[in-house]
């Protein structure tokens, strides 16, 4: 569904045949990037709501949508071990997809002795994506914390950052547009660990900046963070099979956290009664 925040087109609708579990809008705004329960991904113009399949053969429902790189390309992300590779040499690929012809073309890898890496987050202006290993239930875990240039595919890595973190696992990233900052969040409210950082990828530095707070966006003009006081997981509760449905006892807050020139956090409650936080972000305020 699309509407025109100011009220002067009517709302449009986009009717599916699928269920879309991941979403991304264009660099234009004028199409969005979808992901259907199989794995496929779909283009739908948002003038007309009509979906179109990329011809893409995902056969092994591996590769991760991470956001677009241009108007005619997807970045994806698959943390599949080589078929003739059977050691401990995991990798972690980062590729580009046509979404006209459904050519791939690999931008770089990463490569991690243990469990695959299988977090990528690209950055505003799409030449930098962000990358992390993510928890498996009785798989190995150490973190990992690195960048590659999508334009040449090289890979940085960021030890200080990885030490500070100590094993804790990356659930969510937030690019500050424009610079080589991010506001990580660790943990969850579940485990009672969940913490944000703001971390510094050109010093390779990171510290902490509040507790139990999980971020959502950066607003770069106004330094200002948004967050919600629990992991999006939490607002979830398990039911008999196996799916998962809100739970509407749980309300969610969510605050503004405005950074000063020496990254001193002020907090600000926006709301203390929000059950809904798919996509929380911000409109540039030149956006017209």
């Amino acid at each position: 569904m699309t509407m025109d925040i100011q009220g002067v087109i009517s709302v449009r609708y986009a009717p599916l045949h699928f269920l879309a579990s991941k979403a991304f809008w264009a660099p234009q705004g004028d199409k969005e990037a979808v992901v259907d329960e199989d794995n496929n991904f779909w283009i739908i113009n948002t003038y007309d709501g009509i979906p179109a399949q990329v011809p893409y053969d995902n056969f092994s429902n591996s590769s991760d949508l991470l956001g677009w790189i241009d108007s005619t390309h997807l970045l994806l992300g698959n943390g599949l071990l080589p078929p003739d590779n059977f050691d401990e040499s995991n990798h972690y690929t980062i590729e580009s997809l046509d979404i006209t012809t459904g050519k791939v073309t690999t931008i770089g890898t990463l490569y991690h002795s243990g469990m695959p890496i299988e977090y990528g987050v690209i950055s505003p202006d799409s030449k930098t994506v962000f990358i992390s290993d993510k928890y498996q239930e009785m798989q190995p875990f150490n973190t990992v914390i690195a960048t590659m240039n999508l334009q040449t595919g090289k890979i940085t890595q960021y030890p200080h950052i990885e030490a500070i973190l100590q094993n804790n696992e990356v659930t969510n990233a937030v690019w500050k547009p424009g610079s080589q900052e991010m506001v990580l969040t660790t943990g969850s409210q579940t485990t009672g660990d969940l913490q944000t950082w703001i971390a510094h990828l050109d010093t390779d530095t990171i510290t902490s900046l509040v507790p139990g707070q999980y971020a959502t966006a950066w607003n770069q003009e106004t330094n200002t963070i948004i967050t919600i006081t629990a992991n999006i997981g939490n607002a979830y509760e398990q039911v008999s099979d196996g799916k998962t449905v809100i739970d509407p006892s749980t309300p969610i807050t969510i605050s503004a956290i405005t950074l000063n020139q020496y990254e001193y956090p002020t907090i600000t409650t926006l709301t203390k009664n929000a059950y809904f936080t798919s996509s929380l972000g911000f409109i540039p305020p030149t956006q017209p």
